[in-house]
């Protein structure tokens, strides 16, 4: 708002305050504009004044154009990060709430409500505590041709409660497999370490460097213990850097298909988490496949927050993939697949992924790494379906949040 003062002595002290028009009428707090009708009922368009005035007496005005919408209740903004909305009856079913950290640039981590015909919250996943956001809400017909667009507002937004986000990271740890999932209730779940400090005889940068990067993730993360650890398979790019994780702090409980504990095929893990599902579809090579090499031997985890659900497999391969659409058929649906060792050709069935059909795929893999991970075929295969591909050849770590609602958020 400054730049409409014109003021000889920029040091002086400026105070704010509002024309209103017809029929809006504002108010502004903490140097934000907060816009509000004078009668909800009415929809349309108006023009306020905002005036700007020194402490030497000059000032400067600049008019602003309102658009006014009538959901039944204005927008609600939440300190845990949230926007409440109330539809009005018959509106129009798709909207978004777009976010900004100014009111000029909004961010592109929308969120959209499916059913407004009851009350919905929208969650900023993802921003740093005491923060101003600003968001605006747009409500579109099924045809897409805009209905309204709402006043931009701000709130403060404090830091997200963990009992409301499940968060998945996927590690860069070159040619290997890594990641972190800290669920709603603050469980630590490691599932597999890359090779970290154990390193196989022929090493090499693409191996890993002989560096414990999931240690060192985790440590920048402030994270001191690991509630559950998951071994996918015996392989070394998977297993060597959970060592170094355990031994540099405590490890409350370890599975491998060796030591599966509680894990049962076809049956619920139970993490003692009330939000998260976990569900067991593979330990050790399933029955029928091949059990020549450690990569059908792989655990292969489902785990579902609300709508939104995470398909961890290791490094199975065609057989297992086969026999787990034969065996689950359409329960493997997943919105986010961990795409099989590392995208080798190997994986990645078409008769595999069209049952996931996931929205989704991360490839843990080396860059210039000597098998040609990702191969061709397996990229082609997700870009056929239609899936938002992320590798940490190119992107390095990758983290997705959800609260099990909205739309993912990703980082990276």
């Amino acid at each position: 708002m400054d730049p409409y003062v014109e003021d000889e002595d920029p040091d002086s002290l400026i105070s704010w305050s509002i024309i209103p028009g017809d029929h809006v009428e504002g108010t502004i707090t903490n140097r934000i504009l907060h816009l509000y009708p004078l009668d909800t009922s009415w929809t349309g368009y108006d023009n306020i004044t905002l005036r700007a005035t020194d402490s030497e007496g000059l000032s400067s005005q600049r008019p602003m154009n309102c658009h006014v919408v009538n959901p039944e209740e204005w927008e609600n903004h939440n300190p845990d990060g949230t926007v409440t909305l109330i539809w009005s009856t018959g509106s129009p079913a798709t909207a978004v709430v777009r976010f900004g950290s100014n009111p000029y640039n909004f961010r592109t981590e929308a969120r959209s409500l499916l059913n407004p015909s009851t009350q919905y919250q929208v969650r900023l996943l993802g921003m740093p505590p005491d923060q101003i956001v600003y968001y605006q809400v747009l409500n579109h017909d099924l045809t897409g041709s805009l209905v309204f667009e709402s006043p931009v507002d701000s709130f403060v937004v404090s830091s997200v409660s963990p009992d409301d986000v499940f968060r998945v990271t996927m590690i860069d740890v070159r040619q290997g497999d890594s990641f972190l999932l800290v669920t709603p209730s603050n469980q630590i779940i490691v599932i597999d370490g890359g090779y970290g400090t154990y390193q196989p005889y022929w090493g090499g940068a693409w191996s890993g460097e002989e560096h414990p990067f999931a240690l060192e993730y985790l440590q920048n993360q402030g994270i001191n213990h690991v509630d559950h650890m998951v071994e996918t398979h015996h392989d070394m790019d998977h297993w060597g850097g959970l060592r170094d994780i355990q031994n540099s702090m405590p490890v409350y409980h370890y599975y491998s298909p060796d030591s599966p504990g509680t894990m049962e095929v076809g049956q619920p893990w139970d993490l003692g988490d009330s939000l998260l599902e976990a569900m067991v579809l593979s330990v050790d090579y399933p029955p029928g496949v091949p059990t020549t090499g450690d990569n059908n031997r792989s655990i292969v985890i489902r785990f579902a927050i609300g709508q939104i659900s995470f398909l961890f497999t290791g490094d199975a391969e065609r057989d297992v993939e086969l026999w787990e659409v034969a065996t689950y058929g359409n329960d493997l649906q997943s919105t986010v697949l961990k795409v099989g060792h590392h995208g080798s050709s190997t994986s990645s069935d078409i008769a595999f992924l069209q049952k996931v059909q996931p929205e989704i795929a991360l490839i843990s893999c080396g860059a210039d790494n000597p098998y040609g991970h990702p191969h061709d075929e397996t990229l082609t295969s997700l870009n056929n379906i239609a899936a938002e591909i992320y590798r940490t050849d190119l992107d390095g770590d990758v983290t997705l949040r959800t609260d099990g609602v909205m739309t993912i958020e990703i980082t990276r």
